[in-house]
């Protein structure tokens, strides 16, 4: 980052101390953030001289820019040492640009090793050979008709109707397909990629930002190379999900409303599952807004549409799901009905009480402690045990904001729909188990380090991770096979 001779921010191997206590360094990304643009014509605030007297201007994140967020939050990172003028180039260009790539780059060809060595059982769906030399399987095959017939149902909920897969991965692929004319399957692939890409350089300058270095680095290593991560690199929407969930954090932490909304808009057209956390940003942008317009300062109606264009990803789905196909009944009941009949395997009647006592999750355990369970399950009960501490978790990090209730709901819907299944898969593959449990697992690895130093935290911190890889290892060949309910 530059600096100029008249700017009093520190330079980058500077150490600085942190208005929260500590002493931290503006190379790890917390001390030197640019402050976003304020609203044009804002009246000065009364704490503001309070505020900026601490280090805190409004454009950091949100626990340094309102006292909601303010609460002590994890220690700051330890500094850096000071370096030659090559180290902190090279410090500074890997981790901020080249980490992040080299991790989405490393997961993309981990998964053409494996299907280069996996042995293909000629299970799964479709069964083309054109497609079984990519990881193109099960419901990748929903988008690619959606990218190139559009949403179709007969009216048969039986059938396996693709109106029940949101549109934002199809939308982009017929647009790349449009653009560059090259064939729907390899449009598909080019989104799916660069997002992934895109997404993990977001995601670490986002993470970074919010809640330091390690945690940055933990984050971007546990979404390429988790249990569900052969969906970041398949023809699945993972990959476009990712890049507007990480648009979302990074505009959350940086305090800029329109990324916000342009993240949450594509994160609620990408499933339906985040919808919770897309309902969560527009109140929050919304009261921004009011509390802007409360104080008498412009900008409110920025805020304000922001928390429009942020709400209106699922509204736009459904909305067209019911003038399309309102002669089937509306989308509340449609949609629910096509699950329940082509994908019921998947899912099972869960009461909410049952859900709150986590009785499902209980009962799959005793019956694995008793009668043992296919290698497949147990990671998914591993997963899901440690989704389920990772949301409660993150209730007491408050840096994070009103995103830890975010994860939280969606988490819960996500469990609420698939707690009735003994496969318990589809929590292994949405980013609202996968950044929850990297966050703890930053809090544990920073408890580590200082209770028994640096190397005991690396050794730690690099054993969860190698099983982590292993888990996804696992479940890519296991997709890539074409074995059922393997993933």
């Amino acid at each position: 980052m530059p600096t100029h001779s008249h700017d009093s921010r520190p330079r980058e191997d500077e150490s600085v101390v942190d208005p929260r206590g500590g002493e931290t360094n503006a190379a790890m990304g917390r001390a030197d953030s640019p402050p976003a643009a304020k609203d044009a014509g804002s009246r000065p605030h009364p704490e503001g001289a309070e505020r900026r007297a601490a280090g805190c201007e409004s454009g950091l994140p949100p626990q340094c820019a309102e006292p909601l967020f303010a609460e002590e939050g994890p220690p700051p990172p330890e500094p850096i040492p000071s370096a030659s003028a090559p180290v902190r180039f090279w410090h500074r260009v890997w981790f901020e640009r080249w980490f992040p790539v080299a991790t989405a780059i490393g997961s993309i060809a981990a998964m053409f090793i494996i299907l280069a060595t996996t042995r293909d059982h000629g299970g799964g769906w479709p069964r083309e050979t054109e497609y079984r030399s990519l990881p193109f399987r099960f419901d990748a095959y929903y988008y690619l008709s959606i990218m190139k017939d559009g949403y179709v149902y007969d009216g048969n909920p039986g059938g396996s109707p693709n109106i029940v897969f949101l549109p934002l991965f199809p939308l982009l692929g017929a647009a790349v397909h449009t653009v560059t004319r090259l064939p729907h399957l390899w449009a598909g692939f080019v989104v799916v990629w660069a997002s992934l890409v895109a997404g993990q350089v977001i995601l670490f300058k986002a993470v970074d930002r919010m809640l330091g270095r390690s945690y940055a680095i933990i984050a971007v290593v546990c979404v390429a190379f988790s249990t569900g991560s052969y969906a970041n690199s398949s023809f699945y929407a993972e990959g476009p999900m990712l890049l507007a969930l990480a648009l979302c954090l990074y505009g959350y932490a940086d305090r800029r409303p329109w990324i916000v909304a342009i993240g949450s808009l594509g994160l609620g057209l990408s499933k339906i599952p985040p919808a919770p956390l897309c309902a969560v940003l527009a109140l929050w942008l919304g009261y921004e807004s009011l509390r802007r317009l409360r104080a008498g300062k412009q900008g409110w109606g920025h805020w304000f549409f922001s928390a429009l264009v942020a709400a209106a990803g699922p509204l736009l789905y459904l909305g067209y799901i019911w003038l399309a196909f309102g002669e089937h009944g509306h989308p509340f009941e449609l949609l629910p009905k096509i699950q329940n009949n082509s994908w019921g395997r998947f899912r099972g009647p869960v009461s909410w009480d049952e859900m709150v006592s986590l009785h499902h999750l209980r009962q799959y355990t005793v019956d694995y402690l008793n009668n043992g369970m296919e290698p497949y399950r147990q990671f998914n009960l591993l997963w899901t045990w440690l989704a389920t501490v990772a949301s409660v978790w993150i209730l007491f990090r408050p840096r994070l904001g009103v995103l830890r209730f975010g994860f939280v709901l969606v988490f819960l819907l996500v469990y609420h729909s698939t707690a009735g299944s003994p496969f318990l898969a589809s929590t292994t593959r949405f980013y609202a188990s996968f950044l929850p449990i990297a966050f703890m697992l930053g809090d544990l690895d920073a408890l580590v380090r200082r209770v028994a130093g640096r190397w005991p935290a690396l050794v730690f911190t690099g054993s969860v991770l190698a099983l982590n890889f292993a888990s996804f290892v696992f479940y890519a060949n296991r997709f890539l096979s074409g074995h059922w309910f393997y993933f």
